[in-house]
């Protein structure tokens, strides 16, 4: 009878803990598209012919536990990032103050939409130049006869 209930505990399937949250397809290195980003509309910088900046940096990188960097130039901000019912929501603790964003965002590919509720859209496109964590790299070509030991 023992056996038997040591039997079905073990079977049982542990709880798995889950990453609340979070979305996979965020994390990465994203860099600001500014000819593609809109400002709401009651924003000093859409009236005029500004260049848009984004006010959260040029760059921004969402880390898989829920760090966040962003850079503007050379002035680096770091937070978190977790979604919050649909919401990316973004804790940055820079100098010289606190600021929380929610936004929404949207993946497709290679390109990160954040729509704020002020009708701000930040568009980010994903740096080719770092590997997405998970993502399964190419191969390395190796000749034959790299590949094969050598008999002596």
């Amino acid at each position: 009878m023992f056996l038997l209930l040591v039997a079905c505990a073990s079977a049982r399937p542990k709880p798995v803990e889950a990453v609340e949250g979070r979305m996979p397809q965020l994390v990465g290195r994203w860099i600001f598209s500014p000819g593609d980003s809109t400002l709401s509309h009651d924003s000093k910088a859409a009236e005029g012919e500004e260049a848009i900046e984004s006010p959260i940096g040029a760059t921004l990188s969402l880390g898989e536990g829920g760090v966040m960097t962003a850079r503007a130039g050379e002035f680096v901000r770091r937070g978190t990032w977790k979604i919050v019912n649909g919401m990316l929501r973004m804790i940055i603790d820079p100098p010289p103050e606190r600021r929380e964003l929610s936004m929404t965002p949207l993946v497709e590919v290679d390109r990160l939409t954040l729509t704020g509720s002020d009708g701000a859209i930040l568009v980010y496109q994903r740096d080719p130049f770092v590997a997405i964590p998970g993502a399964a790299m190419p191969a390395a070509t190796v000749p034959a006869a790299a590949a094969t030991p050598h008999a002596k």
